[in-house]
């Protein structure tokens, strides 16, 4: 996750914001602090931890966050990155909702374990 300082923010034009904030992240992650706003930053197997770290001192890893905390708060190509982590199939007109109840209905057989940074 990629953290920043709180500020007030608001969507412009009643968006929805995609925020995530320490009530969000608290119990996944003893890294999360109380006055900073979170954004995802990316989905990656958990094997590429190591690497993902070097990059930037501003990431945090989040490696057991259940999907169904966040999914409201991610952008649709965010979730089009989760779908194809999990190939799960998706189009170019596919809505926000849909793609998280594709998400939320996936079982895990064969899948990577992934991690939210």
């Amino acid at each position: 996750m990629l953290f920043s300082e709180n500020k007030n923010t608001r969507a412009t034009g009643g968006g929805p914001l995609y925020e995530l904030n320490y009530n969000d992240l608290c119990l996944y992650s003893n890294q999360v602090k109380a006055d900073m706003k979170y954004l995802f930053y990316s989905y990656i197997p958990e094997s590429e931890k190591s690497y993902i770290l070097l990059e930037s001192k501003d990431l945090i890893v989040i490696p057991s966050i259940p999907l169904n905390i966040i999914l409201s708060k991610l952008t649709v190509e965010n979730l089009k990155l989760i779908s194809k982590a999990h190939n799960i199939k998706t189009h170019s007109k596919i809505k926000s909702q849909e793609i998280q109840l594709a998400i939320n209905s996936h079982i895990c057989n064969n899948c990577f374990t992934y991690m939210g940074i």
